[in-house]
């Protein structure tokens, strides 16, 4: 045992009082029975009461060993419990009782750490000696080590609340064999965090209450996010003087220095070299050349979002209160309708993995309720999805599924009968509510299990139900959908006629039948048993002359027969499918091609194309198609799609699919499917197909962005209702029988649920397939799936509703900006003299034509003083509006009071602000030079032409600079503009004829000099090159126009997955009635295994259960992931 060393407390008062009977141990183990400890006791409470603004009215905190000054009790209250329980170890400084920090002088020097002693391991700091620090402390002084304070005893961080002693004793030399130059000055922070309490009065330290912070952070995987909001939850529940950091930023910076330490070296990207000791100066690769990579400076946050505001047109949809059905339900029941506040529902209910797709086989099936009474901008939004029962798995429900259902159906029962008296928020008023079930949204599996027909087989399509002409292949052994599309023609359409692109020596004299309306469905499934009532019994005639499994219990809904929509095809995952089916065929991949052995088999059967029959002499080998691509083309589509940049948000990385030695793509999820079906199919295969092949693939994708425009326009969803049929029929004329499965027949069905329905960002399963993707991370008991979810999502609510009362200040959910509202505007500001730069003049008069030609009023006032000519009034605005504008303001300027004509007549400051990167519009635009070496292409702009003509003109170019200026007399007054380099319109554009695709050549500039537009009026574009074997093709550029994350349309913003904001023109479809030659002159035979045509089933039986099989071809993600999404 060492010698004990006398402490003496020095207040500021000077008045020395003593705490030995609070710190002695054995006077505390026999707690009352010693008459010192008493008294010690007394004089303690009867000082604390004393300090008012450290009580609670009359109580003080108790700082016996059980409640250690967190609860503040009686005096009597205290003196009992310290007397009983003891006081509290380590409370030698009052500080929680108003008594002053106190200053500690230690009469004997610590001892030197000598090479003889490496280690003191009793050193005495200002903190006492290492037996009698707080863990915090102990933390520090194992972190620096000993050597540290021993070698510095007189050392005193900066504003410590404590010191070392100053009698001037030092060291000996053989004191220093410690290095200490690697502590850095914010080690010093550490110090002072040990020492400095959390609050006036608390007993725990900063440095304290960050480390634990710190540990559950670790312990628990916490995100930054979230730590800083636990942390400002913390501070605001804190007293005002506390020192805990506010966020983890700051939490690092104040313990950095705890940890191991960092450093970075860079290294050449072909992995050459390292930069690093005699290479540590070098910009360039020693062996290969290149730069050093430099890092990228993130930009900080905005000051504000962007508001924008589009009127809606008549005629257009938006929203499904916009739609035909929505407005038929109101017709049906007014008395339903005239309360707006009367609540529209969703359905969605959709199985997932919880164990992954390499765990144990488990389903479990989450079923969600969502309202549509919310402007577009809060529709589909997790807040406002519900999940109203979890069906536990470990199988599929299938029919049973309506078992599970009945109670939510007696509720939704209820809601319709019984008024439910509801507070209205916005209003503070009460009212009585009702709600009505609209539809259900499902993938294809639950499609069947919800209404009752099952979509598997030959009868698959709910909509032709037993009328389908679909068929099971002799060989493939799948149901076939081939050539059920010339029924829905007009009935003088020549395709009708056509006996040989089609199925042989067949003209097609059917019409369709029009669609069952609600009454006439539930006229045939009234006989049926619900499955509540036969849980184990299929309906009779099941599987032959209807594909009824029961009478669903949705019709229990008494209003379910009038609904025009009852039950939604899902758009997403039809569109993957759809394009499953034409990327791997087209790219020939084998297993995975509609166009195999078997498909050319049934291929001779069916029609009659006998370029492409199978050589009966040679069984395992059959001709090429002009519809798949050689080996040398397959690699250049792999090579582009490698290549390919999209704007910041657009979509997800689709290079990471690329798998180059096979030639093919693989893991592609929905999302990624839905930007290549709509956007890039049309240019991967425009110069390595056929045209009339490629015009079909084409047809296809216009019609997909037509269906998911965000805003729809009902006179062109008509049209495209007309025109889906032919579209399918040119592809009926182009691919193998084997190619059309059920998912690409009920594209012929979209258009009319669209027009019915409304925008499809409502009626599809991508919001929902992120509601699923959420809940399986919150299985955390894998042993109960269904109660893990059950627990989380029920505290997940709680957060969701008391998030809607947080200040505006408190981080959370609700308050995250936009993904393009996270970063401010500047990642390099610049300031410059505009007159320093050439051909100045020119520049700054052009600069302010188009800031003051946008001022209507004397836009307008033009138009009557010249001529209406509009190349007349180009050529004006473009050199004399300026000084025109100025000789009208200039003898009113006395008397015009408004400052914002006084700025435009001063004009802007000579100054101006530049930047490298902009967030406008819900766009994040960069410049040229800064999106040098990025995987992302943000510098594409798209403007309207400024010419005062009714027909408008798209100028595309490159984003070259972006410039703030500023003008006088308004503090703020601030205009950015965009210069760009444009394209030649009439040289350096070409647009299709037929399908609107446009060109763009960037070595035929416009040489018109214009290059401003104002920010406002940017809209991005990304160009790509064309996977084209021809070099005439080298330097034009195919267009892609985005839509804006977060847009407002019709006064609501919509955040979805990525949809076309415009309606696009629907596709002028191709009614060339002329036959295609399919042979590819050039191609190769393609060899098989015949072993594969053994694998595939050929001559063999037909499988027991032939919709089981059928069902194996739907595809759909096991884990869907979105880029927020894509969020």
């Amino acid at each position: 045992m060492g010698t004990k060393e006398t402490r003496h407390y020095v207040f500021e008062d000077n008045a020395l009082l003593s705490h030995s009977w609070a710190n002695d141990n054995a006077v505390q183990k026999a707690l009352n029975v010693r008459e010192e400890f008493e008294d010690g006791v007394r004089e303690f409470v009867n000082w604390a009461k004393d300090q008012q603004t450290y009580m609670n009215g009359e109580k003080i905190r108790c700082p016996c060993r059980k409640y250690r000054n967190r609860v503040f009790k009686t005096t009597d209250e205290v003196m009992f419990d310290i007397c009983m329980k003891g006081f509290m170890e380590g409370y030698c400084n009052w500080t929680a009782h108003g008594e002053a920090q106190v200053i500690e002088y230690y009469d004997d020097p610590p001892a030197p750490v000598s090479v003889e002693n490496p280690v003191a391991p009793n050193v005495a700091t200002h903190w006492g000696d290492v037996e009698q620090m707080n863990w915090d402390q102990r933390m520090v002084y194992d972190a620096a080590g000993p050597h540290y304070f021993s070698t510095h005893p007189n050392t005193e961080p900066v504003g410590a609340c404590s010191s070392f002693p100053t009698d001037g004793t030092e060291a000996g030399p053989s004191s220093y064999s410690y290095d200490v130059s690697r502590l850095s000055d914010r080690f010093f922070d550490v110090v002072r965090a040990a020492d400095q309490p959390l609050y006036n009065g608390c007993d725990e330290s900063q440095l304290s209450a960050v480390a634990r912070l710190v540990n559950i952070k670790a312990e628990n995987n916490m995100s930054e996010r979230c730590y800083d909001q636990v942390s400002q939850w913390a501070s605001d529940l804190l007293p005002r003087d506390h020192t805990l950091p506010p966020d983890y930023y700051n939490t690092k910076k104040l313990i950095r220095d705890l940890g191991l330490p960092i450093e970075k070296i860079y290294a050449c990207k072909n992995g050459c070299m390292l930069y690093w000791k005699d290479d540590i100066g070098l910009e360039y690769c020693k062996f290969c050349g290149d730069p050093r990579v430099q890092t990228y400076q993130r930009s900080e946050p905005p000051t504000q979002e962007v508001p924008h505001t589009l009127s809606l047109e008549e005629g257009s949809m938006c929203h499904p209160s916009d739609a035909e059905a929505w407005r038929h339900f109101d017709k049906l029941y007014p008395d339903f309708a005239v309360e707006p506040r009367n609540v529209r529902l969703a359905l969605c209910t959709d199985g997932f993995a919880p164990h992954g797709q390499y765990g144990r086989t488990y389903s479990c099936w989450p079923v969600i309720l969502t309202p549509y009474n919310f402007p577009p901008g809060m529709c589909m939004k997790p807040e406002y999805m519900f999940l109203t029962m979890v069906i536990p798995g470990p199988s599929n429900p299938k029919r049973c599924i309506d078992v599970y259902l009945e109670p939510l159906i007696k509720e939704l029962l209820q809601l319709w009968h019984i008024d439910v008296l509801t507070h209205d928020h916005a209003t503070n008023q009460a009212f009585m509510m009702r709600a009505a079930l609209m539809w259900t949204i499902n993938d294809l599996p639950a499609y069947g299990m919800a209404s009752g027909w099952s979509t598997a087989g030959i009868m698959g399509c709910h909509v032709c139900m037993e009328d389908t002409q679909a068929f099971r292949l002799q060989h493939g052994r799948k149901a076939c959908y081939f050539d059920c599309h010339r029924q829905f023609l007009p009935h003088d359409h020549p395709y009708r006629r056509n006996k040989r692109s089609f199925t042989k020596n067949r003209q097609e004299r059917k019409i369709a039948r029009p669609r069952l309306t609600g009454d006439e469905i539930h006229r045939r499934v009234e006989q049926y048993g619900t499955a509540v009532e036969e849980p184990l019994t299929y309906p009779p005639g099941y599987g032959n002359v209807h594909k009824w499994t029961k009478k669903s219990i949705f019709w229990d809904l008494p209003y379910w027969n009038t609904h025009l929509i009852r039950y939604n095809l899902d758009v997403m995952h039809i569109e993957k499918n759809v394009f499953d089916n034409i990327f791997n065929t087209v790219m020939d991949i084998k297993g995975k091609t509609k166009d195999n052995l078997n498909a050319r088999k049934d291929l001779k059967n069916i029609c009659n194309r006998p370029e492409l029959e199978v050589d009966e002499r040679r069984p395992n080998a059959m001709p090429k198609a002009a519809y798949t691509l050689t080996k040398e083309q397959k690699k250049k589509i792999c090579e582009w799609v490698r290549s390919l940049r999209f704007p910041d948000g657009y979509a997800s990385n689709i290079a990471r699919c690329v798998d180059i030695a096979n030639l093919r793509l693989h893991g592609m999820k929905s999302h990624d499917c839905h930007v290549f079906m709509q956007k890039l199919i049309p240019v991967a295969f425009r110069e390595l197909l056929p045209e009339f092949v490629w015009s079909a693939l084409t047809e296809v994708s216009l019609l997909f962005q037509v269906l998911c425009s965000t805003t729809l326009d009902v006179k062109k969803v008509q049209e495209l209702e007309e025109n889906v049929a032919i579209i399918m029929c040119n592809l009926e004329k182009i691919f193998p029988p084997a190619f059309f499965d059920s998912m690409e027949h009920l594209i012929v069905h979209l258009p009319y649920e669209a027009r019915v329905g409304g925008p499809v960002q409502y009626r599809w399963m991508y919001p929902f397939e992120r509601f699923l993707r959420d809940l399986k991370k919150k299985v955390k008991n894998k042993a109960h799936v269904e109660t893990s979810i059950c627990e989380a999502y029920i505290v997940q609510e709680i957060g969701w509703f008391t998030s809607h009362y947080f200040e505006s200040h408190v981080t959370c959910k609700r308050h995250r900006p936009s993904r393009n509202d996270e970063l401010t505007q500047n990642n390099d500001r610049v300031a410059r003299d505009i007159f320093n730069h050439p051909a100045v003049q020119v520049v700054f008069r052009r600069r302010d034509t188009h800031l003051v030609r946008n001022v209507m009023s004397f836009l307008n006032e033009l138009y009557e003083t010249y001529s209406p000519d509009d190349l007349i009034i180009d050529q004006i605005v473009a050199t004399d509006f300026k000084a025109w504008f100025k000789r009208r303001v200039e003898p009113e300027l006395q008397n015009i009071e408004d400052d914002l004509l006084k700025s435009l007549y001063w004009g802007p400051n000579q100054l101006v602000t530049t930047w490298s990167c902009y967030f406008v519009n819900g766009y994040n635009f960069h410049t040229e030079e800064h999106n040098i070496g990025k995987s992302t292409m943000n510098c594409g702009v798209c403007v309207k032409s400024s010419s005062y003509t009714d027909t408008d003109i798209d100028f595309y170019g490159m984003l070259e600079e972006i410039i703030q200026l500023d003008y006088p007399i308004i503090d703020g007054l601030q205009v950015v503009l965009f210069k760009c380099k444009w394209v030649d319109p009439t040289r350096g554009m070409k647009v299709h004829h037929r399908y609107h695709l446009v060109d763009v050549n960037f070595k035929r500039v416009y040489q018109k000099d214009e290059p401003f537009i104002l920010a406002q009026q940017a809209v991005q574009v990304y160009y790509t090159d064309y996977p084209s074997m021809r070099r005439d093709r080298a330097d034009w550029m195919a267009v892609c126009k985005t839509k804006a994350r977060r847009v407002v349309d019709a006064s609501r913003w919509i955040d979805v997955a990525y949809q076309l904001e415009e309606v696009e023109p629907p596709p002028k479809v191709n009614t060339d009635n002329q036959t295609y030659d399919l042979h590819d002159p050039n191609g190769l035979i393609l060899f098989f295994d015949i072993s594969e045509a053994i694998q595939h089933g050929a001559g063999t039986s037909r499988p027991h259960d032939e919709d089981e099989e059928d069902e194996d071809e739907y595809e759909e993600d096991e884990d869907e992931e979105d880029e927020d999404d894509l969020e």
